[in-house]
């Protein structure tokens, strides 16, 4: 698991960006907050121990990227069909 492009828009608990990232549960606001990594942009909400994913960066691109990215436009034309 990772947290690449696939999760972006989703809410993600502390729990699991713990497990994706392998630290420990303490550790997801100070590694979220660490921005000079360039790896995650989101919100956090302690309310709800969850990171809003806005963006995230690949460090390496094979397949299973390529795949989600696929599969992106499909998504954005049928949610534009439905708009019309």
């Amino acid at each position: 698991a990772s947290l690449d492009f696939a999760r972006v828009g989703n809410d993600l608990r502390y729990s699991k960006v713990a497990s994706i990232l392998q630290i420990e549960f303490s550790e997801v606001e100070k590694w979220a907050f660490d921005v000079s990594t360039g790896l995650l942009l989101g919100k956090l909400s302690q309310t709800t121990q969850s990171l809003h994913l806005y963006r995230s960066s690949v460090r390496t691109f094979e397949r299973e990227q390529w795949e989600a990215l696929e599969k992106r436009p499909i998504a954005w034309k049928a949610d534009l069909a439905s708009v019309l």
